[in-house]
């Protein structure tokens, strides 16, 4: 845990990018192009942050977030969830419990996001 993110997309570019712009920050960033490889390596790498990407095929966010959930595994790990949608679903009961960003957004958005959980993921392992 700590310095590891979990970047789940399936957009090909957007995984590039954010790969190539946190690994200058001195993150490590795994990447896994689909909902089922990003639950196994949530589970076999233990990040101290997974980024999911809203809208891609198979399972929805909430579906996802509960996997991850209820594996004693994967339980603490945060989970932000990146979407182009205005707002999070109120309905969903898995909103209040995950973290939102909207994109497109602003690179030092995105930088200063992520920092307090790797911080906190970093002080957990030290």
């Amino acid at each position: 845990m700590g310095r590891k993110i979990l970047l789940v997309d399936d957009n090909t570019y957007n995984r590039e990018f954010i790969r190539d712009l946190l690994g200058k920050t001195g993150l490590e960033v795994i990447e896994a192009s689909n909902r089922q490889q990003g639950v196994e390596l949530a589970i076999s790498q233990r990040p101290g942050l997974i980024l999911l990407a809203s809208g891609m095929a198979g399972l929805n966010d909430s579906e996802d977030f509960a996997v991850l959930r209820q594996s004693s595994t994967t339980s603490m790990i945060p989970v932000i969830s990146v979407t182009a949608k205005d707002e999070e679903d109120p309905a969903d009961s898995y909103a209040s419990s995950m973290r939102f960003l909207k994109q497109p957004m602003p690179v030092q958005t995105l930088v200063e996001t992520i920092r307090p959980y790797v911080n906190a993921a970093r002080a957990m392992v030290n």
